[in-house]
């Protein structure tokens, strides 16, 4: 139930959340780019065309604007109004050239050009990923008050990415960042907040200031505070707000369709299940394990397992089944465990193996599952045992 139980993966998933993100915001700024670089060109070659006055570019492909030289003719009819023609086109940079002109600004202190290079070693924008760089800008421009640049400094020295861990100086820009209202510096200052009293034991000690500050991040937009709400806070009433599964639900949607994937398994069993007051949508449901399970967790992979061997749904898949209760079971799920032990034991999905059997049943009572336990009293499975 605490945030300290998922924290891992809420972090996890934050993080390639965020990545991806920032690489989609390059990408599409690159590509406007482009646009607009396209764009004068073909006002310039429209014009150039009507007038008849033909001319070449002057670029060297640097960054920046390039001019064409002018044109000299002798004036003749009614062209004569204007004797020369300038033409001012945008000439895009090559990745290379954008990272190079961004070093040069950001180490004249350009805060932006510092933000911006932070994100190119972070999603490993035509470079390899480089955590150590990316927080050294991201922390060099939140310097200088770049807002959105002390969250991302903020969170990688929370989290010990890039550098040591940090957590009073990072919490300390994260709450700057969050009164200046900024959408992932009041998601992570919440998030951080809640993680940290679940790890001292105290769910139930309130904070009103971090759960406002996720309420109005979740409503922007940002994954991990949706998560946090939805999964946590509202559905078990913790850290003083009021249990409310309904507005829990609405947030876990939101981060499920972000690709949470704590969301998304809470959502698929849940659709699986129809509990919760959530319809039943079996295939939703196990679209969305599925994702949750492709995204590394373990429980969804071992809800999978037992689903997909059953023939209750009408979705049973063998094979499919021991692959999930394989991947649940080596990730450390107690529940993958179990499956995979009953599989290798009765050959379901796969050939007969005590000692596969006896392996999985003994990863699972040391986990303190009582069947496995009992389990392994079977004389057939506890010679097996014995020579593990």
């Amino acid at each position: 139930m605490a945030p300290i139980a998922a924290q891992a993966d809420w972090n996890a998933a934050n993080d390639e959340a965020n990545r991806q993100r920032m690489m989609s915001d390059m990408r599409a700024n690159a590509a406007a780019a482009d646009r607009r670089s396209f764009e004068a060109q073909q006002r310039s070659n429209s014009y150039t065309s009507s007038t008849n006055r033909g001319s070449s570019s002057s670029s060297s492909g640097a960054s920046g604007v390039s001019s064409y030289a002018p044109y000299e003719y002798k004036a003749e009819g009614p062209h004569s109004v204007v004797a020369t023609y300038y033409f001012t086109v945008r000439v895009q940079e090559t990745e290379a050239q954008t990272i190079a002109r961004l070093k040069t600004e950001a180490m004249a202190g350009n805060a932006q050009s510092q933000f911006d290079l932070g994100r190119v070693y972070y999603t490993g924008y035509s470079v390899p990923v480089d955590l150590a760089q990316a927080r050294k800008w991201f922390c060099e421009a939140a310097l200088h008050d770049h807002p959105i640049a002390k969250s991302q400094c903020a969170g990688m020295m929370y989290n010990g990415q890039g550098g040591a861990v940090e957590e009073a100086p990072a919490m300390a820009l994260l709450k700057d960042s969050a009164a200046k209202s900024e959408p992932y510096g009041m998601a992570l200052y919440g998030f951080f907040t809640i993680a940290e009293t679940a790890r001292r034991g105290n769910v139930d000690e309130a904070q009103p200031e971090a759960i406002a500050y996720l309420v109005r991040a979740a409503d922007s937009g940002e994954m991990i505070a949706q998560a946090t709400l939805g999964t946590v806070v509202f559905f078990y009433g913790t850290h003083g707000a009021t249990q409310d599964v309904p507005r829990a639900i609405g947030y876990i949607r939101q981060a499920a369709a972000q690709h949470d994937p704590m969301s998304m398994d809470m959502l698929g069993m849940m659709l699986v299940s129809g509990r919760n007051g959530v319809e039943k949508n079996i295939p939703e449901g196990l679209r969305l394990l599925k994702a949750a399970a492709a995204a590394g967790k373990a429980d969804a992979a071992g809800v999978l397992a037992i689903l997909l061997s059953q023939d209750s749904m009408g979705v049973r898949d063998e094979a499919a089944a021991f692959a999930y209760a394989d991947q649940a079971a080596k990730a450390g799920d107690r529940q993958g465990q179990v499956v995979l032990a009953k599989f290798y034991y009765f050959g379901q999905g796969t050939e007969k193996n005590l000692t596969e059997a006896a392996r999985w049943f003994s990863a699972a009572a040391a986990q303190g599952d009582a069947e496995s336990i009992d389990a392994l009293k079977e004389p057939d499975l506890a010679q097996a045992a014995s020579q593990l």
